[in-house]
């Protein structure tokens, strides 16, 4: 089956900072893309927390006007070197950004969307970055959330030493299921070089340290031994201790402080996990590390919802639309 990836654009350099990154991707794996265009919609209605198109209201004469213009964008996009002998193909709509994003990944089979986040603090990121995580809590695949320029160039070229990818566990399946997907979209983003994977369980008390080492370092040997992309991986691991599980997380992919019993000069790459996807009230009573993550962390990260992975046999094929 034809692997893709969609790249939803609104026309800003943080947006387009995510091609080259989908551009190296789409050439390890021999996936197309998908690039999408929404413009906004004369008028528009509320409808379960997010902002749809109206379907009776016409399109204004403006709107006509807007689609060619991103038509043209789309173009220019395609003829970039960045997507140089990648099979792209463009699509514009109109609607709310986010829906429209959530709805394409399901009526064109996506495999994987990749987000360019923003990293201007006015009113404008505000808005975009109520986009990321709408899209990351109701797609029906994998997001890849890319911020930080550095980071992001970092993932486009890599050279000369490994992909870092950092793994936040906390004992669960839901969390486990990040494991496969990340070791393959690692391994196509770090091709030639090989990927180091680190396993951090981050705990707010130390009463179950010992348990939590015996489960990492069996988890780590266990991916050690049945993957067949042990040749190009390195697995690490630790347990650390901190009051805020989220800011321990963050200060270690940063580089700010070591995770236990190592530390990465210079941080981590890229954060790897699945969201337990909690919704409504649980969200509201308990938090959600991934949503801290997307509003605080300042680095690209990879987003498993549970329900999206359908197999581990290779990247891409790992997913499921439901």
């Amino acid at each position: 089956m034809e692997k893709r990836i969609l790249v939803p654009l609104d026309g800003s350099l943080a947006a387009e900072l995510a091609v080259p990154v989908v551009g190296r991707l789409a050439r390890a794996t021999g996936a197309s893309v998908v690039l999408l265009r929404t413009v906004a919609p004369p008028s528009e209605i509320e409808y379960g927390g997010s902002l749809l198109y109206s379907a009776s209201a016409e399109l204004a004469p403006t709107v006509h006007t807007e689609l060619q213009s991103a038509q043209h964008y789309l173009r220019e996009v395609v003829a970039s070197s960045d997507l140089a002998k990648v099979n792209t193909v463009i699509l514009t709509t109109v609607g709310n950004a986010s829906a429209m994003i959530v709805a394409t990944a399901k009526t064109r089979d996506i495999d994987l969307i990749v987000l360019g986040r923003h990293d201007e603090t006015d009113f404008t990121r505000r808005m975009r970055e109520n986009v990321v995580q709408t899209v990351t809590r109701h797609a029906s695949v994998p997001v890849l959330v890319l911020s930080g320029k550095a980071h992001r160039d970092s993932l486009a070229s890599l050279r000369d030493r490994p992909l870092r990818v950092l793994v936040p566990l906390d004992g669960s399946v839901v969390s486990e299921m990040a494991l496969m997907p990340t070791m393959h979209l690692a391994s196509a983003l770090a091709a030639p070089e090989h990927v180091a994977l680190h396993l951090l369980r981050a705990m707010s008390t130390d009463t179950s340290c010992r348990e939590a080492q015996a489960y990492l370092a069996s988890t780590a040997q266990g991916l050690l031994t049945g993957s067949a992309l042990q040749s190009n991986l390195e697995v690490t691991w630790s347990v650390v201790v901190g009051s805020d599980v989220v800011r321990t997380l963050i200060g270690i992919a940063e580089g700010r402080e070591g995770s236990g019993d190592t530390h990465t000069p210079g941080g981590y790459d890229l954060i790897a996990l699945a969201t337990h996807g909690l919704l409504g009230f649980q969200l509201l009573r308990w938090g959600s590390v991934t949503e801290r993550l997307l509003t605080e962390a300042h680095l690209p990260i990879f987003i498993v919802r549970p329900g999206t992975v359908k197999e581990v046999g290779q990247f891409y094929g790992a997913y499921e639309n439901v």
